[in-house]
């Protein structure tokens, strides 16, 4: 697939992927990738890759909302890849999932449609659509001296958010405040940092690996107490990145 010249085009999107992305199709019949817009949306998209039997597009802009469109809580969409089907209604999201199933089991098991349409049932809403992921994980970036820390954006580049309202109920500044702490200190290399809010009234783990020189020379004492102090970890624990320190009631530092 080769970069396109910068050129707009019309369209009436059709459904999503199993991405971020919505499919619509041309006046040639050829699909379209189009990021920013959902099922329903008419828009006006550029096109940024072409190829013979699909192209790549964006949405410039909405010109008739789907009616499937809501308001999101979390500004980010459709910036940050960690919630991309945001401001679809919820009851759509299930639609479309089931619908995804539905397709695996037509193109890729060779079962008649109206068999999978049969034998896949409604998906369940487990819950609150937000505030229910005990999980993130960060993207780490340098800008000069700096260790940038934040979410992984859909075109590979690292933003930083004040608070994320996927994570449950009390964590949902988590991702600013251990930003904040690894922005300022300057490790030797990129670390590596997994956040959690774990379940059963168990606040945070979150593990941060320094490379090995920092250890011998002493320096990841006063790394360690910068993070606790800055993240409000209450305690500091060595180990290995597959090892965490889990401690009911209490926050822990894995270094």
């Amino acid at each position: 697939m080769a970069e396109a010249a910068s050129k707009t085009i019309q369209l009436k999107i059709d459904r999503l992927t199993y991405g971020p992305d919505a499919i619509a199709r041309d006046e040639d019949g050829r699909a379209i990738f189009v990021q920013g817009a959902i099922p329903g949306d008419t828009v006006e998209a550029e096109i940024y890759e072409e190829g013979q039997r699909f192209a790549k597009a964006k949405t410039v802009r909405i010109l008739e909302a789907s009616p499937d469109r809501v308001k999101a809580p979390c500004p980010f969409v459709g910036i940050c890849g960690g919630c991309p089907w945001g401001n679809i209604r919820y009851e759509a999201q299930l639609e479309a999932k089931r619908a995804h199933v539905v397709d695996a089991l037509v193109r890729i098991g060779h079962i008649p449609q109206d068999r999978a349409e049969e034998l896949v049932l409604p998906c369940a809403a487990p819950g609150d659509p937000w505030g229910y992921r005990n999980k993130v994980e960060l993207a780490f970036a340098r800008q000069g001296k700096r260790t940038i820390v934040g979410m992984h954006a859909l075109d590979g580049s690292v933003i930083k958010v004040p608070t994320c309202p996927l994570l449950q109920k009390g964590s949902e500044k988590l991702v600013k405040a251990v930003s904040g702490s690894v922005t300022h200190v300057r490790p030797h290399r990129h670390p590596h940092l997994r956040p959690h809010a774990c379940n059963g009234g168990r606040p945070l783990d979150v593990s941060f690996r320094l490379p090995a020189r920092c250890r011998r020379e002493g320096h990841h004492r006063r790394r360690q107490g910068h993070l606790a102090r800055a993240s409000h970890v209450q305690g500091t624990a060595e180990g290995t990145e597959d090892c965490r320190c889990r401690v009911p009631g209490r926050r822990w530092l894995l270094v």
